[in-house]
C-alpha cells in the first residue's frame, strides 16, 4: 500500500506577520532593558557641581562635604577641585568650579553643553550677606545654569554665610533673584527679537510676558541657609546623598 506523501505546512502572510510582531516586541524589550541599565550607570557616575560667584564660600563649603571636622580657609580657586565622598548609597563625586567670570563659559560647556561630564545635582552657592549688591551677577549666572537644566537635574540654592548678622534670609533672596530673572528674561527676548533667525525658545527661561515662579520648572529646586561655622552645612551633605 502506497504511503501518502507528507503534508507540507507553509506559513501564510498572517503567520509571518505574527512572527514579525513578536520579534519586534522582543527587540524593543531588550533595547529598553539595555537603555535603562546604561542610564542607571550614568546617573551613578554623575557629579554634584558646586558653582557660584567668586568669594561666595563655595570651596570652604565643598571642604566641609569632604571632611566635616575641618574648616578650610577661604581662597580664590583657579582650578576645579574634585573629591569623592562615601555615603550609604555609595560614592558621590563632587566638583567645585572656580567662580571667576572668565571660567564661566568653560563650566557651562564642560558640565552642561558638551555632555561629556554628566551633572545630576547643582549646588549654587551665593553670599547672602552681600546678595543685594551682587544680585545681578548671581542672577545672570544662575539663569544660564537653569537654562541648561532638565527634569533629570536637581538644583540647590545655598544662601551661604547665614551666620553673619547682615545675611538675608532665603525668602528675601528668592524674591530678589526672581525680580532680576524677569529683567534678564525681557532683556534677552528683546535681544533675540532684533537678531534674525534666533530661536527664543532655546535662549530664555520663560515667555517674554510670562509670570516667573520657582515652582514652574521641570526640575526640583531646593533652598538652604548654610554656614561652615554651624551644623547647617550638614543639610547640603544630606541633599547630596539623597537619591
Amino acid at each position: 500500500m502506497d504511503k501518502a506523501p507528507p503534508t507540507q505546512v507553509t506559513a501564510g502572510p498572517d503567520g509571518f506577520t505574527v512572527a514579525a510582531i513578536i520579534t519586534a516586541l522582543v527587540v524593543i524589550g531588550l533595547t529598553f532593558v539595555i537603555f535603562s541599565y546604561l542610564k542607571s550607570r550614568a546617573n551613578k557616575s554623575a557629579s554634584t557641581l558646586f558653582c557660584g560667584l567668586s568669594n561666595a564660600g563655595k570651596t570652604a563649603l565643598f571642604g566641609k562635604m569632604v571632611n566635616p571636622m575641618v574648616t578650610f580657609s577661604t581662597y580664590v580657586s583657579m582650578f576645579p577641585n574634585t573629591a569623592e565622598i562615601d555615603t550609604k548609597r555609595g560614592k558621590r563625586k563632587l566638583v567645585d568650579y572656580p567662580g571667576l567670570e572668565r571660567f564661566r563659559n568653560g563650566m557651562l560647556f564642560d558640565y552642561f553643553d558638551s555632555g561629556k561630564s554628566p551633572v545630576a545635582k547643582i549646588a549654587f552657592v551665593l553670599d547672602s550677606e552681600v546678595i543685594f549688591r551682587t544680585v545681578k551677577e548671581n542672577a545672570e549666572m544662575l539663569y544660564d545654569i537653569m537654562l541648561r537644566c532638565n527634569s533629570s537635574n536637581k538644583l540647590l540654592i545655598c544662601c551661604h554665610k547665614s551666620d553673619v548678622s547682615q545675611a538675608e534670609p532665603k525668602k528675601k533672596v528668592a524674591d530678589k533673584l526672581a525680580e532680576e530673572f524677569v529683567l534678564i528674561n525681557k532683556s534677552r527676548h528683546s535681544a533675540l527679537s532684533s537678531t534674525e533667525g534666533a530661536g527664543a525658545g532655546k535662549k530664555t527661561l520663560f515667555a517674554k510676558d510670562g509670570t516667573f515662579s520657582w515652582e514652574s520648572f521641570p526640575f526640583k529646586i531646593d533652598w538652604l541657609e548654610t554656614s561652615i561655622y554651624d551644623d547647617s552645612f550638614r543639610g547640603v551633605r544630606d541633599w547630596i546623598t539623597t537619591a
